[in-house]
């Protein structure tokens, strides 16, 4: 990755910096009124985002659980939280993570969180027009990872910093499946959050015969939305019309019908928790973890349900068709993709609008001018095996009995994994 990670020295010429205390959140915003452009909380978690000096984007202060013993250090130290800096400060600290709505978007996906300063970078030379997720990680990553919600936000944070980041950015709560995930992340500012109903999906739907379709569409759980469909036809703009028959509006209550009434609720508690922080926030519905393409009618009916059931749904990852694999180019027909990609985007457009989302985006660099094409540029790419990667060719040039000790582990757990 490039750019580098560690404090930036201080000049001569800059001022120390005012700090202050506060125990509650009217006296955090007090003290940023005053001018004050460090405030202790005292080790308490509810000042850290709490009050008008942190939801306001205008007010930019430096939250710690204790102030530093040198105030001159550009870099945070591990027990300091670094959220909004002072704009009155010469030294300009990130912004607080926000929504960032239908704007073109891409996350990074720092794993290690020695990356960021590298992800500005290649902003810096080819994200003009794109805002950028840099703290972005899913609950399985950081276990697997041993990091918490809160290390990887603040690394990331912290790593744009270093770099020099000054531009708007989200922060991605990836593959939420439950309110604890949902808790962990709301409480350290993540305000993306990608629900993945997965577990709750029919891997086996599409293949079932139309008898068993039938079938298991009794003794399933109530979908109460299907008449709402059956019989319908939708022309899209790009000419393609979708047909409700009842087969295919059976199938897709089979298949997702018990995962978009998970989806729903969890967005309900998504609702719940952010507002009840006074947060922003921003849902986006994954349903692309499945062995066989997500079709136009089964796009149309998740979306259309989600956004009946209330969900903020900003951004919407079908499994595309072809093939996807993590750090290697896009396998298949990118023609056919386009095509398919237009008409995918059309529903978002009619039914949202909502961004489209690809996941799995590491090196896609053969499709990534048709996704852009096809969704006008309403788009966000999730990515992360890049930098992962980047770090193991690393690991293989400098410390080659590491990356065997890497490999050695990789093997044994592959079967598993």
């Amino acid at each position: 990755s490039a750019g580098r990670v560690g404090p930036a020295r201080r000049s001569p010429a800059q001022p120390r910096r005012r700090s202050a205390s506060a125990a509650s959140a009217d006296a955090a915003d007090a003290a940023v009124a005053a001018g004050f452009e460090f405030v202790n909380t005292g080790g308490s978690d509810s000042l850290i985002g709490a009050g008008r000096a942190a939801s306001d984007p205008q007010h930019r202060v430096l939250f710690s659980r204790a102030a530093p013993s040198d105030l001159q250090r550009d870099q945070p130290s591990e027990g300091r939280r670094p959220r909004l800096a002072n704009p009155r400060s010469p030294i300009q600290y990130p912004l607080m993570p926000i929504p960032l709505g239908l704007s073109p978007s891409f996350g990074f996906g720092d794993r290690m969180g020695l990356a960021t300063p590298g992800h500005v970078e290649a902003m810096r030379r080819a994200g003009e027009g794109i805002d950028p997720i840099f703290p972005q990680q899913s609950i399985r990553e950081m276990a697997r990872t041993s990091r918490s919600p809160e290390q990887v936000m603040r690394e990331a944070l912290a790593g744009a910093r270093s770099a020099g980041w000054t531009g708007r950015m989200g922060a991605d709560a990836d593959h939420l499946k439950t309110p604890e995930d949902v808790d962990h992340t709301a409480a350290v500012g993540f305000t993306f959050f990608t629900i993945d109903p997965s577990g709750q999906v029919d891997q086996h739907a599409d293949d079932y015969p139309a008898d068993v379709v039938r079938a298991r569409y009794k003794i399933g759980p109530p979908a109460p939305w299907l008449e709402d469909y059956v019989g319908r036809s939708v022309k899209l703009p790009t000419g393609t019309t979708i047909e409700f028959d009842e087969l295919t509006c059976q199938r897709a209550a089979v298949k997702y019908g018990r995962a978009i009434s998970a989806a729903v609720e969890l967005a309900g508690h998504i609702r719940q928790v952010c507002d009840a922080r006074g947060q922003g926030f921003e849902i986006e519905l994954s349903v692309d973890e499945t062995e066989q393409p997500t079709t136009l009618a089964e796009h149309y009916i998740i979306a259309d349900q989600c956004l009946r059931g209330g969900m903020k749904l900003v951004s919407l990852a079908p499994r595309y068709i072809g093939d996807f694999e993590k750090g290697v180019d896009y396998k298949g027909d990118i023609a056919a993709l386009e095509r398919s990609l237009q008409d995918h985007a059309a529903i978002a457009e009619q039914l949202g609008p909502y961004k489209l989302s690809l996941h799995s985006g590491s090196d896609k660099l053969s499709m990534y001018p048709a996704f852009a094409r096809a969704t006008r540029g309403r788009f966000h790419v999730k990515t992360a095996g890049t930098s992962y990667l980047e770090a193991l060719r690393v690991a293989a040039r400098h410390e080659p009995a590491l990356f065997r000790r890497i490999v050695a582990f990789a093997r044994d757990r592959y079967d598993t994994d």
